[in-house]
């Protein structure tokens, strides 16, 4: 249904109000998010002197009016029938580790998922809630065949989600740009087989390929006018399903993936009125905390660009793209990043096993055993021919030297003639120490395993000494009218304001661990006793 054209409003000095339609607006004291009833929630954030108001008070209203500029909230057909859901208030919820709880056992109750991946997802869901402060977003997906509860794990963990904007897999891309640009939530993806070649299906995975990094708009030439070039904004969190792997292994990276099978538990059979109650209280307490979080975040990254953790470890870009989000949402919060980094270095296990059954992984595995025992500083004592004869021991399909010589040449690999221990002229491999760190981390089980097992002996003897806030004491006052009262004062046309208890912090204590002894030139630390890595 086409929305109806606005009046046209005009200042005192006869200069027209440009009015905008928008869900979320942020100014130098409120945030405003609309709820599902049409209305703002107004939440004042700032610590400066605000007339008639103080940090922490919510309020509500129908419109926001910034000079030139007058905002409504956003209409349309997807909102009126829920395909965009929004929490119609905000409350209290305790510290972030109640909230974690509190959404981890409301998932378990409703989706039967791995123990580990159903607190990721707890994770993943508040931070979809702060996405917009960041510079890469990863998905989440869950794949599986038919009936093992992937729908169920869209409405669980999706319907939690920042904005959830309900689609599907076979809409096409223009709705989808749209709902994007104009709601900015998280997108819900059913059925999301991207496999096939339709002209549809590509501009779909382009969108899911720059939608995981802030500032890569999809661009398109207009339909009715083929000279104008239309840019749309993709960057999102994105929950999704899928029956099959993507063919697209960079989109493969970007995704947080649950395989799902037939449950074992006694779960509900079908939604009721309890999970869809429950579902909105979360949402309402999510609300509250992305106004409290929302913020000091801002803040804290225009003074730092923090640091990760992730840095040394020996992970892929795309791995420590995908965790970046969690250790800048959670940095103070170790317990939560040990968990998210032991499944970093699950997921880099299983991206190098599976590259270890390439026949390049092959070659490279060959490569490393024989350097084991090559104490040669220049040269490996290894041929295209010794690998090949390595490789066709129980073959049933030989492999020639040739192929293996130019697949050692597409690794980098550079052969010399030299001589050998009897003086024969013979062709060696040239050490390249750098290049041969890089291939076996890409190639070679063993290596990550070790390179981990050593960062963490690391980790159980450095000493760090962070601050942990210990909450004592939450106060609230009654000064103020209900939301519900505002809701109504604001559908008259006008706004009040309500006061939701605050969390009072009145101590800090410290943890203490050692704190390692030396220090690599790339910045690494290690222990005295386990010398260099």
């Amino acid at each position: 249904m086409p929305e109806k054209k606005t009046k046209k409003l005009y200042d005192n000095e006869g200069l027209e109000i440009k009015q905008l339609a928008t869900s979320f607006h942020q100014d130098a004291h409120w945030l405003y998010e609309q709820n599902n009833e049409g209305h703002f929630l107004k939440y004042c954030h700032t610590t400066q002197p605000n007339p008639g108001s103080e940090a922490g008070t919510l309020s509500y209203c129908t419109e926001i009016n910034n000079r030139d500029t007058q905002y409504k909230p956003n209409t349309g057909d997807e909102a009126i029938k829920a395909l965009v859901l929004l929490p119609n208030q905000a409350t209290e919820y305790g510290t972030d580790e109640q909230l974690a709880s509190e959404i981890q056992s409301f998932i378990h109750e409703w989706l039967d998922i791995d123990p580990l991946y159903e607190r990721l997802a707890t994770y993943y869901i508040m931070i979809t809630w702060l996405y917009d402060q960041l510079h890469t977003i990863p998905y989440l997906r869950a794949l599986g065949d038919t009936g093992v509860g992937k729908t169920r794990f869209l409405d669980t963990i999706g319907g939690l989600c920042y904005k959830a904007t309900y689609i599907n897999g076979a809409i096409t891309p223009a709705p989808i740009f749209r709902l994007q640009e104009k709601w900015k939530g998280t997108l819900i993806l059913d059925e999301g087989d991207l496999n096939s070649k339709k002209d549809e299906t590509d501009t779909i995975m382009k969108m899911l390929n720059c939608g995981f990094e802030r500032g890569k708009p999809v661009i398109r030439c207009d339909k009715d006018h083929p000279d104008q070039i239309t840019t749309h904004d993709v960057y999102g969190p994105k929950v999704m399903s899928s029956r099959q792997t993507f063919q697209d292994k960079a989109l493969e990276a970007r995704c947080i993936t649950e395989t799902m099978e037939e449950t074992s538990r006694q779960l509900p059979s079908s939604l009721n009125e309890k999970f869809f109650d429950k579902r909105q209280e979360l949402r309402n307490k999510l609300l509250m905390f992305r106004f409290r979080n929302l913020v000091p975040l801002q803040e804290r990254l225009k003074r730092e660009a923090p640091p990760t953790g992730l840095e040394h470890l020996p992970i892929e870009p795309r791995l420590k793209q995908v965790g970046t989000p969690f250790a800048i949402i959670f940095h103070d919060k170790p317990d939560i990043l040990k968990e998210f980094f032991n499944w970093i270095k699950e997921n880099q296990r299983k991206l190098v096993e599976e590259r270890a059954t390439s026949l390049e992984g092959e070659i490279v595995e060959v490569i490393y055993e024989s350097e084991q025992n090559n104490i040669d500083p220049d040269y490996l004592f290894v041929t295209a021919k010794n690998i090949t004869d390595k490789l066709n021991e129980g073959r049933a399909k030989p492999l020639n030297s040739g192929t293996v010589g130019r697949i050692m040449k597409s690794l980098g690999f550079e052969n010399v003639l030299g001589r050998d221990d009897d003086g024969k002229v013979t062709r060696k491999v040239k050490r390249q120490p750098a290049r041969l760190q890089k291939l076996y981390k890409r190639y070679v089980p063993n290596f990550i395993t070790q390179a981990f097992s050593s960062i963490d002996k690391i980790s159980q003897s450095s000493e760090v000494v962070t601050p942990v806030t210990v909450v004592t004491d939450v106060t609230s006052s009654d000064d103020y009218k209900t939301q519900h009262e505002c809701i109504d004062i604001a559908k008259r046309g006008g706004e009040d304001k309500v006061r939701l208890p605050v969390t009072s912090v009145t101590s800090v204590t410290s943890v203490t661990k050692k704190q390692p002894n030396i220090v690599l030139e790339d910045g690494t630390l290690v222990p005295e006793d386990l010398g260099e890595l």
